[in-house]
């Protein structure tokens, strides 16, 4: 009886299969998990994110009217840049104090020298990391991207630059960031940092286009590298061009005085924008005028002009170009286009039928086109 009630014992080998089965698929699930947080960290460090991954599968709704395309190398713009829901924290609920000051703008817009000049003031803390002066914004540069178990946590840059400018310039009340490159991503920094002001330059397309094609001479004059690119970068300018953090200028403006020498009324803007006081504008412009040239006799360099007359082509050229541009006396510079244009480059420029409103909305042109 008591071997009827009593289960017949396995074999051997049979308790060892039974041993192994749970320990494989232990195993698997470890690997799946392990290959999972390492691949979405990784992705997280790169431009793309887990963001870009889930606004690529249409997870994620983002702000109506950026372009498709945007920056230096006419990369695809994922929705984590323009979050639809950017506007969901006021600003006006943030301390004003170190809330970030950002210029944008298509490159060759003048952002190098003005920036500057803008890290001149004594109580901005312009923050260069590179030779070429410029920080990109990442996804999660002021956030943590996906979640605690497979995501990448934020580098809190903003909390990194604030205790930066306390160290380096005792007095700085504003931290300053240029990268063109982020006028690709003015969503997600008016999302993250709420109390941030953005600084966006827009110059001449003409001159900019001359501009890019010496520093892209085998790019199409007509694509994404050129012409593309200013009329792509200043679209996502628009967008947030009316939100009260962004102050758009133009960047020949910059140099404009009132009657009688009596200050520069644009670059008031961008200091009262930025939350900066106007009183020391004088010393630096003097500063940046009276720094002395690495070569000299040389004249000042303009946004996007080269020395030598060679083409800025390798990055490191053009990175060497920025640094000069740095060191130069902030003065306008003359228009290129109506003397170094050629009528074929008139004749793209013009096909280009909203790099042609955008000359006429930012004044440099009239609707006739005749020029």
């Amino acid at each position: 009886a008591m071997m009827a009630l009593c289960p017949r014992p396995s074999s051997e080998e049979g308790r060892r299969r039974r041993r192994r089965r749970p320990r494989r698929r232990e195993a698997a699930a470890v690997g799946v998990a392990l290959c999972t947080w390492v691949g979405v960290r990784v992705m997280a460090r790169r431009s793309i994110g887990v963001q870009g991954l889930l606004s690529a599968l249409g997870a994620m709704p983002g702000v109506a009217g950026v372009p498709s395309k945007c920056g230096s190398d006419g990369r695809s713009t994922w929705l984590w840049m323009n979050p639809a829901d950017f506007n969901r924290s006021s600003f006006r609920h943030h301390r004003r104090s170190f809330g970030g000051g950002f210029l944008v703008g298509c490159g060759h817009s003048g952002t190098t020298p003005t920036f500057a000049l803008l890290g001149r003031h004594p109580r901005a803390y312009a923050y260069a990391p590179n030779a070429a002066l410029e920080y990109s914004v990442k996804p999660n540069s002021f956030r943590a991207v996906g979640g605690l178990l497979f995501g990448a946590p934020s580098l809190r840059d903003d909390r990194r630059l604030k205790a930066l400018a306390r160290k380096e310039k005792p007095n700085a009340t504003q931290w300053l960031l240029k990268s063109p490159s982020n006028v690709c991503r003015l969503g997600y920094i008016l999302k993250e940092l709420p109390s941030a002001r953005i600084v966006g330059l827009v110059r001449d397309g003409r001159d900019v286009m001359l501009s890019l094609l010496e520093r892209y001479p085998a790019a199409d004059p007509k694509g994404p590298l050129v012409l593309g690119r200013w009329v792509d970068d200043n679209r996502a300018l628009l967008v947030y061009a009316r939100d009260p953090r962004v102050l758009v200028r133009r960047y020949e403006d910059l140099f404009d005085q009132r009657p009688g020498g009596g200050g520069f009324p644009v670059l008031d803007d961008l200091l009262d924008h930025l939350g900066l006081d106007r009183e020391p504008l004088p010393r630096m412009l003097r500063a940046q005028r009276s720094q002395k040239e690495q070569s000299e006799g040389k004249p000042a360099l303009s946004a996007g002009e080269t020395s030598g007359g060679g083409a800025v082509v390798a990055s490191d050229a053009h990175t060497r170009l920025r640094t000069t541009q740095a060191r130069r006396p902030f003065v306008r510079a003359p228009p290129r286009w109506p003397t170094q244009m050629t009528p074929k480059l008139k004749r793209v420029f013009k096909r280009n039928h909203d790099a042609l409103n955008l000359l006429v909305h930012f004044g440099y042109a009239n609707s006739s086109h005749r020029w």
